[in-house]
């Protein structure tokens, strides 16, 4: 088995912001946003933008969860978690940008069985 290493730490300094991506397609939609497959332009790694609607949040009043999502994703270092790279904001979305698993995630696995 191979031993885990914890990804290096992006730069603070580093200014990401839906210019920095290039949409390929989208993966899913749901209640709050939609996910997309998207490319990293500066490093052109493939991720999986997570863009969730400021205005549904608000509406839904679940604006401190995607927030308390986001917090934790960037706290969380584990082989098992997908990795939160990057997040910003424009004036109608917050955006998570997160590891790509071409596979699907865990819900999909445990729908299936």
């Amino acid at each position: 088995m191979e031993e885990y290493k914890p990804a290096q730490p992006v730069s603070v300094r580093e200014a990401v912001k839906y210019s920095s991506f290039e949409i390929m397609k989208q993966l899913g939609k749901g209640a709050f946003g939609r996910v997309f497959l998207a490319k990293h332009k500066p490093t052109n790694r493939i991720f999986a933008l997570k863009a969730l609607s400021k205005r549904n949040l608000m509406l839904q009043r679940q604006m401190r969860y995607a927030i308390s999502e986001a917090n934790i994703l960037r706290q969380t270092d584990h082989p098992f978690v997908v990795k939160l790279w990057y997040s910003f904001q424009t004036q109608h979305n917050l955006y998570m940008c997160l590891d790509y698993c071409s596979c699907g995630d865990l819900s999909e696995y445990l729908a299936h069985k």
